[in-house]
């Protein structure tokens, strides 16, 4: 939310005699009208941004208000199934997630909306045009339709383009519907845990499910898709945009050299996921030192003590010599070339 951002541009931590606890916060702004004779950037980037205050009883969402009284507006975790305020939300994630992850996820999370369907009677929860209004402002309220309606395309697919939670309560055979598990991935890379076997091999719901997150990689067919190169440039785009910022990679990547060699290149540190049977290919540790001296950082020991790949490393940056083995650091011809590159080898070599 607008609201939300404007917030997270704020500061904390300069004394001020106008506040009761010598913290105030300020905007960028402010704070270049008050500190302008004592370089104002460098003082904002100094200081940690200013996180909403919240409530003691907001931490515990059990007890907030329901989604008929009036307040902010609350959307519902699809992960505890809680419903929480911006504010509310961003005190539960704040220490586990970036800003911006936590802005992302808010703006997936679905609003609340008034329930229809959980007081209403046998006979209303098997009128269609009524479980129909109900999903199209809350998708979760599915789960309290008739087993019919729960089976029926129609209502599925407004529940599910509303909320993509709403594929846990639908029958299971529209599990193999392509358009309803389009829907819900749209919402989160999740739903392909909800999508048949037959179509976790289709291209196109492999491809969004990729285009969600590469988390969703686990439960793709990827081995049908071994000879498709638009699957595999999918598969690579995904995982250069989300590996470095999950830092981890998928199991299913960990012994693919191509992805591997791509995503050491994005980040040095992510290496140290790849599998030992590519390390035992020494053309692939060359190829990685070569594009990266720092990958050495993750490497096996015996890697980094190889000649070749410590001299591949050296070519790019003389502090590669903190990782090459004692017998190098000894040989007159590599002392050479290193100082000569920079006087700092000296602080390596015998």
């Amino acid at each position: 939310s607008r609201l939300g951002r404007s917030r997270a541009r704020r500061r904390v931590g300069f004394a001020s005699a106008l506040s009761g606890d010598g913290r105030p916060s300020w905007t960028l702004r402010q704070c270049s009208a008050v500190c302008r004779e004592h370089r104002p950037e460098g003082i904002w980037t100094s200081h940690e941004p200013r996180v909403p205050s919240v409530p003691k009883a907001a931490l515990r969402p059990e007890v907030a208000m329901s989604s008929d009284q009036a307040g902010p507006q609350r959307k519902r975790n699809p992960y505890d199934q809680l419903a929480y305020t911006y504010e509310e939300h961003v005190r539960k994630y704040q220490t586990a997630y970036s800003t911006d992850a936590i802005q992302e996820m808010w703006e997936k999370m679905a609003p609340v909306a008034r329930r229809v369907l959980e007081s209403a009677t046998e006979e209303e929860r098997a009128d269609k045009a009524l479980v129909l209004d109900a999903v199209r402002s809350h998708g979760g309220e599915l789960r309290f339709a008739s087993p019919e309606l729960r089976a029926d395309r129609e209502v599925v697919l407004a529940a599910v383009e509303q909320d993509w939670t709403a594929v846990e309560y639908m029958a299971a055979d529209l599990g193999g519907d392509r358009e309803v598990i389009l829907a819900a991935l749209r919402g989160d890379w999740e739903a392909i845990t909800f999508a048949s076997e037959e179509l976790r091999e289709d291209p196109e719901v492999a491809k969004a499910a990729l285009e969600a997150s590469i988390l969703a990689l686990r439960h793709i067919r990827a081995e049908v898709f071994r000879d498709d190169r638009a699957f595999r440039q999918s598969m690579l785009a995904a995982a250069l945009r989300d590996c470095p910022r999950l830092d981890k990679v998928p199991e299913e990547l960990r012994s693919d050299s191509e992805a591997m060699l791509a995503l050491a290149q994005e980040a040095p540190k992510l290496i140290r996921f790849a599998a030992r049977a590519l390390w035992d290919d020494r053309s692939f540790a060359l190829t990685a030192v070569r594009r990266d001296w720092q990958v050495l950082d993750s490497a096996p020991t015996e890697v980094a003590g190889d000649r070749e790949v410590a001299l591949a490393a050296l070519e790019q940056s003389v502090y590669a010599l903190r990782l090459a083995p004692r017998e190098l650091l000894a040989d007159r011809d590599v002392a050479l070339r290193a100082t000569e590159r920079s006087a700092a080898a000296l602080k390596y070599i015998d």
